[in-house]
């Protein structure tokens, strides 16, 4: 996780991941994932 660590009594919920295709020219095809999360803190 490149903006947040998780700590103790943390963890992740409702994980989804998404790809977006692009061609450009038909030549360059840039593709994209995109994760994201809820973090979850338990006491």
């Amino acid at each position: 996780m490149k903006n947040s660590n998780l700590t103790d009594r943390q963890a992740l919920a409702n994980i989804t991941v998404n790809f977006k295709n692009t061609l450009i020219t038909g030549i360059y095809n840039q593709v994209k994932c995109i994760v994201t999360a809820d973090i979850v803190q338990f006491k």
